[in-house]
Order: structure tokens, then sequence, then C-alpha cells
């Protein structure tokens, strides 16, 4: 990226989803364009989430308020009708990412990334207020973004990716005990030495298969999704690449070039992705910057001070 394109342009993360009519788990046969999500003005939204009930799905989104650089997680109705209005599900103190939602015997839960605090929490809703709580926290005082839940023979796992150094991070399978407030066996299964491993998604079961989405930037931050089998039988994980998805690979119903992408859901045929594009010209943007860093005009950027979210009772 040039000091132009980073004076002048914005590299903006959007979100879009479509109607498989294969059901298929397969970008090659499915030409379906993906439809651009709408954000309010000079909002944009990432990672997305899906949750079904009563037959609408819901999606969970980082959402971020681009003139103060700060986000959190915000939702609204997808499918059958998609909704305007986005509303808040809930807001730490740093940024907010990754809103991992999934349901374990009954409940609802979410695992937020919030890296600024070198934690790992996990939010349980509460449907008599219809609010997002504070439930657990899991892990503290470790870089652990974008950590993914997943059941393995009715028992819940998370699989977390610890970044040590940009040349040393780690894939944990960790088993939680069934309450979800505390790891009861962690184990690493994969090494790497490069920005590889990181999840980007929700685990898919396909024909009893299990299949983890993988965001590898190698080269560059969203520079594709690796689709991987994995298995996990008797302590030995196993981990097989079946296909990748390019940015040039996923077609959208606009002109926009898509030149990024990192996250994929999809709850029966209705399938959501994040796509990242450059803006066109802003003549603007310098001035926007210098708003943000003075704090004026209701610009600014969020606090970064503090540490810690939560203190357990």
């Amino acid at each position: 990226m040039s000091k132009w394109d980073k004076l002048f342009h914005s590299y903006r993360w959007m979100t879009a989803y479509r109607i498989n009519p294969q059901y298929e788990l397969n970008f090659s046969n499915c030409k379906e364009p993906f439809h651009i999500v709408s954000t309010q003005k000079h909002h944009w939204c990432a990672d997305p989430f899906l949750f079904e009930k009563d037959n609408k799905i819901y999606l969970f989104c980082e959402y971020t308020n681009e003139n103060k650089s700060k986000s959190y997680i915000a939702y609204k109705e997808l499918y059958p009708v998609e909704e305007k209005k986005w509303s808040l599900a809930y807001e730490f103190s740093g940024h907010t990412s990754y809103p991992c939602i999934f349901e374990f015997k009954d409940n609802l839960y979410m695992i937020p990334e919030i890296v600024f605090a070198n934690e790992i929490v996990v939010l349980k809703f509460n449907f008599s207020n219809e609010k997002w709580e504070h439930y657990s926290t899991l892990l503290t005082g470790k870089n652990c973004p974008d950590t993914t839940f997943v059941e393995i023979d009715g028992l819940p796992y998370i699989f977390i990716y610890e970044i040590e150094s940009h040349y040393k991070r780690y894939l944990h399978l960790s088993l939680l005990d069934v309450e979800l407030r505390k790891i009861i066996n962690d184990r690493v299964v994969e090494q790497y030495n490069c920005p590889d491993g990181r999840p980007g998604g929700n685990c898919i079961k396909v024909d009893n298969k299990l299949i983890r989405v993988v965001q590898p930037g190698i080269n560059h931050y969203g520079e594709r999704l690796s689709f991987r089998q994995f298995s996990f039988v008797d302590d030995k994980y196993d981990e097989n690449e079946l296909f990748v998805v390019e940015p040039s690979d996923v077609v959208i119903s606009t002109k926009n070039k898509v030149i990024g992408l990192h996250t994929f859901n999809r709850v029966n045929n209705i399938e959501v992705i994040d796509l990242l594009y450059k803006s066109k010209l802003e003549i603007l943007k310098p001035i926007k910057l210098l708003f943000k860093k003075l704090g004026l005009f209701g610009f600014g950027y969020y606090d970064l001070k503090e540490k810690r979210v939560f203190k357990d009772k």
C-alpha cells in the first residue's frame, strides 16, 4: 500500500450474503452473486456470523464507526427480510470483533474477540431480559484472536489461536467443562512459523465431516480462505485442506473489486462472507485524519488504555 493510497483512499470491509440454491459448500459450482449488506453512513461491518430462530436468520458482525475507529458487536435480521436498522448486541471499552455465536445445551453463547484486553471471555444470552451478559473468563494474558467453538462427540471444545510472535503461532484445541466456565484440558494441535491457521468462521458439518474455515495471511492479511477437514480421535488431531477461495472467486452484485476476505459462515443455504475493497478517491481524508488525531467535530480514536474488562465474582 503506497503513501498515496493511505492518504487519499480507505480500505473498508463489507459483509455480503447470498442464498445458495445448491446447498453445497462449493464456490466453484455456485455462481449466485453475494449481495452487500446495508450499513449506516460512515459505518462498515465485518466478521459475519449467523444465528437462526423462529425461521428467521440474524446477522451478527463487528460493526465499526469509521469516524471513531471504534468497533462493537451489532446485529439485525438478515433473512427472510433484511432489516435496515442495526441494534447493539454488546460493547467493550476497546476494539471488539469476531462474534462467534453458538448454541450448547439449549443456551445461546458468544465468544467475541477482545485481544486489546488479552482475554478470552464467554457471553451468555439472557432470554428473560434479552441481553448479552458476561458469563465466564476462560483465559487471560495471551494474544488469542478469533476463538471458535466446536462441538465434538457432544463435548464442548474451542479452537484457540495463540500468537506469540510473527513466527510463533499455535493452534490449541481445548476442552471446556460442560458449563463453559473453564478450560479443563488444553492441547496444542498445530504450530505455525508464519501467519497461517487462524480461524475464519464457525466450523461446518457436512455429511458427518467437520470442516474448519481458516484465514491464512502468509503474504498479507485477508489474502484467501482455506476450508480444511479435521478430525480428533483418541487425542490425535488431523487436518487436510479441501479447497481455497481467493478474492477473485467471489462474485458480488456490485462493481467493487474484492481484494481481501477473512470470514465465512453459513446457516442452511444462507451464506455470509466479508470482503475488503478500496474506496474511491477521498480528497477530504487527510482532513478527517487530522480531526481524528485532535478529537475535533465528533471524530476521534477509542481509548486503548483499559486492559482489564471483567473481574469474575
